[in-house]
């Protein structure tokens, strides 16, 4: 099946003028965007340390599996904070002037 071009601008339009509509449903694209990113983060980071799961989860005292919940957006704030100690970060908030 051949690939049909689809005009993409005119779905953004279409988008905007829903979120325009209703702000609540930009809010939640806005913070589904925020946790995709942080998500798409985290891999990288322990990636670019040269760490599987198994190893982060030694060094940060997780199960593989609550690794994998942390990385797929599913986890306690508890589990995020052992997460980022595993990887030597940690969170510093700033305000975004609201």
């Amino acid at each position: 099946m051949p690939f049909t071009k689809r005009d993409t601008s005119s779905e953004l339009k279409k988008l905007n003028d829903i979120i325009k509509d209703n702000p609540q449903i930009g809010q939640q694209l806005d913070e589904l965007s925020q946790l995709y990113m942080l998500q798409k983060s985290l891999v990288e980071i322990r990636k670019e340390r040269q760490m599987t799961q198994v190893d982060l989860s030694v060094k940060s005292g997780l199960s593989q599996q609550q690794i994998s919940r942390v990385e797929t957006g599913n986890c306690n704030i508890l589990t995020f904070l052992k997460y980022l100690n595993g990887i030597d970060y940690k969170i510093t908030l700033t305000s975004v002037g609201k």
